[in-house]
């Protein structure tokens, strides 16, 4: 019998065990190691990699988050943006006004 050749795991996954690959991650800390800027853009970019569990809880698997392609020459991991701008629907008061509550 011929025994079919297996192919060497990356050295990315050096040191874990197959337990460990198999943890499902949440979906926001797969992003955050392959540095995307939200869970929607990896959900977006890799979606048969995302696995549903129950009604709103979305996982992948740590292997699945280790073993990406590589990133294209030139791209740079997106920045986070700051802290969202709310505008405020308050009424501003004029010079000398008083609030009444």
């Amino acid at each position: 019998m011929n025994k079919r050749a297996t192919i060497p795991l990356p050295d990315s996954l050096a040191g874990f065990t197959p337990m460990e690959l198999n943890r499902r991650l949440p979906l926001h800390e797969a992003a955050e190691i392959n540095r995307f800027k939200d869970p929607g853009s990896f959900e977006g970019n890799y979606p048969h990699l995302v696995r549903r569990i129950g009604k709103r809880k979305k996982v992948v698997t740590l292997y699945d988050a280790l073993v990406l392609p590589p990133a294209p020459p030139g791209w740079k991991p997106e920045k986070p943006e700051g802290p969202a701008k709310v505008p405020h629907n308050r009424p501003t008061l004029k010079a000398g006004s008083v609030r009444r509550a």
